[in-house]
């Protein structure tokens, strides 16, 4: 499965109007990189939101839209970059919001 930017950003849109309410930043740069050690990762450069994800969530679609639902939690809690109790709420949100449906 190809994960080029224009799948990525519409993924992104999409999942910032179903799940997040349109609150998180429409210009979030959303790109496939080597990332070593690590799935994806989040980070803000020059107050823009910016999302990598590993070619190796080319590995089946559900992979890939997990691993950028996740993200965008970070996104949304940023500067909070752990996997503690805020992350593991909006985790846990998602899910019974619907995010995950189809995808685990």
């Amino acid at each position: 499965m190809a994960l080029d930017t224009r799948k990525l950003r519409r993924w992104y849109r999409d999942y910032n109007h179903r799940f997040f309410g349109d609150s998180l930043p429409a210009d979030a740069l959303i790109e496939c990189v080597r990332i070593e050690g690590c799935w994806g990762r989040a980070m803000v450069s020059d107050g823009r939101p910016v999302i990598h994800l590993s070619p190796r969530c080319r590995v089946c679609r559900s992979v890939a839209k997990m691993t950028l639902l996740h993200e965008m939690a970070h996104v949304k809690l940023w500067p909070v970059t752990t996997h503690g109790p805020q992350f593991q709420a909006e985790m846990q949100r998602l899910a019974a919001a619907g995010a995950m449906k189809g995808l685990w």
